[in-house]
């Protein structure tokens, strides 16, 4: 698995590397267009608390100079409402045609950041198991090492050979220091008949 990471990840990152470089062509467009959409609220939050203010003194029965002012008022808060209501229309065409752009490279990453979270999992659970496997590894070893320094046969003598303690070819047991050394079950050898 952690062969299969190294393999894969790499081109994901890659890719994902590109579509971040994508993404930060259009931060200038996308800033501009935070920048107009700011300045846009401020300005509609003036006219509308200009609006505010003629409806709450245009309300009512009102005396004829104060009907008179506030129709006077009513084509220029018209023109500032139009202004406002054109320049939002104008920012949402603005802001549909950058996120047709915008979108298809931030669903991209988001794929390929999802690809590259799995990897690191992966490797991280492989990794994980590789350790435990060596510290099981280490575990045997140990005891296996103790069982074949106490044991003297030429059987055990054989498979203790095959286990590569000290850097030795596999496979391959290791001479007798001293055969009297080794311990062979004496059996009488039977008669000729």
């Amino acid at each position: 698995m952690i062969n299969y990471v190294a393999e894969n990840a790499p081109p994901v990152k890659k890719d994902l590397n590109i579509w971040d470089q994508q993404l930060l062509v259009l931060q200038g467009e996308i800033a501009l267009r935070d920048a107009k959409l700011k300045h846009h609220n401020e300005d509609a939050a003036v006219v509308n608390e200009k609006m505010r203010v003629h409806n709450a003194g245009c309300t009512g029965t009102l005396p004829k100079p104060i009907y008179d002012r506030c129709m006077g008022e009513k084509p220029y808060l018209q023109t500032q409402i139009d202004r406002i209501n054109n320049n939002r229309a104008q920012l949402d065409k603005e802001n549909a045609d950058l996120k047709r752009r915008v979108d298809p490279i931030i669903n991209r990453r988001r794929e390929l950041s999802a690809k590259m979270d799995k990897f690191r999992a992966d490797r991280a659970q492989a990794e994980a198991k590789l350790a435990d496997a060596q510290a099981r590894i280490e575990a045997v070893t140990a005891r296996l090492r103790a069982e074949c320094k106490k044991t003297r046969t030429p059987e055990a003598a054989g498979h203790c050979g095959q286990v590569n303690w000290d850097g030795a070819p596999r496979n391959v047991a290791p001479p007798p220091a001293n055969p009297r050394e080794w311990k062979v079950p004496a059996q009488p050898l039977a008669q000729a008949r």
